[in-house]
């Protein structure tokens, strides 16, 4: 099914709140683990390193199943 304007906004608006969603919890934990260890603002850049990566895969997935799911005729 090709792409059209009601599809592109549904896959925008999913993605965005699903995004926002992911990154607000890995801020949250980011901090909660941070503070709950007493790290530094090196241990705070490393925890981001090794959270942030899992969080942009988890956000492309969504990205890819959010476009399937919309261009799916049987949704429609």
């Amino acid at each position: 099914m090709p792409l059209n304007f009601g599809i592109v906004t549904g896959i925008a608006g999913l993605f965005l709140f699903l995004a926002t969603q992911v990154f607000t919890v890995t801020g949250a934990a980011i901090w909660a683990i941070g503070n709950y260890f007493h790290f530094g603002r090196t241990g705070f850049a490393v925890l981001g390193v090794v959270l942030v990566p899992a969080a942009l895969y988890l956000c492309w997935k969504i990205l890819v199943m959010a476009i399937e799911a919309e261009r799916d005729p049987a949704n429609n």
